[in-house]
């Protein structure tokens, strides 16, 4: 007996919900074993400090096969909306600084979520800075701390800043 193919949904595709895709790239300096600590079993590290830059968002249709080439960071992220080429959307992103006992690092970026409305995205926004938001917090632990809260305006399917090759 053969078995059936389960279909995949053309509009929400493989996973079942509507997703884009955020594209960002991320710089660093900083973070080398501390000078007179090189042979250390347990060495400390100097602060490593980043910092990032928004390419775009795109949908799984535009996507096609690019995902890795050019970009440091391609995160799929769920969106209440169906998303497509030409809209506005606005992103939010959490700005953190994380470590461990031996040194620790700033300006690491965590995406929040898209949304269709500007509205929306500050609410999520206020929410964050008032404690009261109730998703995953990655800048919420021991040794993380929130440095800061973006929300920015974008048109799905183009790119923005600079775009290295």
């Amino acid at each position: 007996m053969a078995k059936r193919k389960s279909k995949i949904d053309p509009v929400l595709g493989e996973h079942g919900k509507h997703s884009v895709y955020v594209r960002y790239s991320v710089t660093a300096t900083g973070g080398e074993i501390c000078s007179g600590q090189e042979n250390d079993g347990w060495p400390s590290r100097d602060p490593e400090h980043r910092s990032h830059e928004v390419v775009g968002i795109f949908t799984d249709e535009e996507n096609d096969g690019r995902r890795y080439k050019h970009y440091s960071y391609n995160e799929q992220t769920d969106v209440t909306f169906a998303p497509k080429s030409g809209n506005t959307v606005h992103l939010v992103l959490v700005i953190y600084q994380t470590g461990d006992t031996f040194g620790y690092s700033t300006g690491n970026v965590s995406v929040v979520g898209v949304y269709e409305t500007s509205k929306e995205a500050k609410e999520i926004a206020k929410s964050i800075r008032a404690g009261t938001y109730s998703g995953y917090k990655c800048w919420d632990g021991y040794f993380e701390r929130l440095e800061s809260i973006e929300v920015s305006k974008h048109v799905i399917g183009e790119a923005q800043g600079v775009i290295r090759f």
